[in-house]
């Protein structure tokens, strides 16, 4: 399968269109484009998932902020990395760069997240924040389950996340199903709801069918 079609049929399973790829600010990468990002990077084709302002505008205009992007492997490694048993992770950044909350370009941001009367979603991952938003749904997407605070950098508290008004909006969290079963998820789940309790918002869970 070369590697639009492997593209393609990402986006599909998560209910997007490659031919939306351009609006969405997502790009396709070969494996030898993904190696020049990084050297740390496996040489997979990849989704590079880039992340905007609220605005659309560059996360680079902001004071002391940085390009961020993640990228989405497409394929399994192939070769001495396969008979080595090397397992590929299926999201990778930039080493050393803290995480950045995810505002879906599909989405009209700045008077919602203004209005504390419209209520948000929060989701672990940026393609389901996609379709979420393409569905209707203002969805805030994490990196991950942690991916709200970064305790290596010293961050308890995304600064990307002070965007939106949190005081007394209804803020509905809906991670995978597995957090039933999966300690970690849960935990995080709950210190995330005591952290957008603490900022006056009125939290809820949302749990996704398995």
């Amino acid at each position: 399968m070369d590697i639009q079609a492997l593209a393609a049929a990402k986006l599909a399973s998560s209910g997007l269109d490659i031919e939306h790829l351009s609006q969405l600010a997502l790009e396709v990468l070969t494996g030898q484009q993904v190696q020049t990002l990084s050297p740390k990077f496996l040489a997979l084709p990849a989704l590079r998932i880039n992340y905007l302002a609220p605005d659309r505008s560059p996360i680079s205009d902001w004071p002391g902020c940085e390009p961020y992007f993640r990228l989405r492997y497409l394929d399994t490694p192939q070769g001495f990395d396969a008979i080595a048993g090397k397992k590929a992770p299926r999201y990778v950044q930039l080493p050393s760069t803290a995480p950045v909350a995810y505002f879906a370009p599909n989405q009209e941001w700045p008077d919602l997240l203004a209005d504390p009367d419209c209520p948000l979603i929060i989701t672990e991952g940026e393609l389901k924040a996609l379709a979420a938003c393409q569905a209707g749904f203002p969805t805030l997407g994490l990196g991950g389950v942690y991916s709200w605070r970064s305790l290596p950098k010293g961050l308890t508290w995304l600064p990307s996340l002070d965007l939106v008004t949190w005081q007394r909006r209804n803020v509905y969290l809906c991670f995978d199903s597995d957090y039933k079963t999966n300690p970690q998820v849960c935990g995080a789940l709950a210190r995330l709801a005591e952290s957008l309790h603490d900022r006056g918002a009125f939290v809820q869970l949302l749990t996704l069918p398995p």
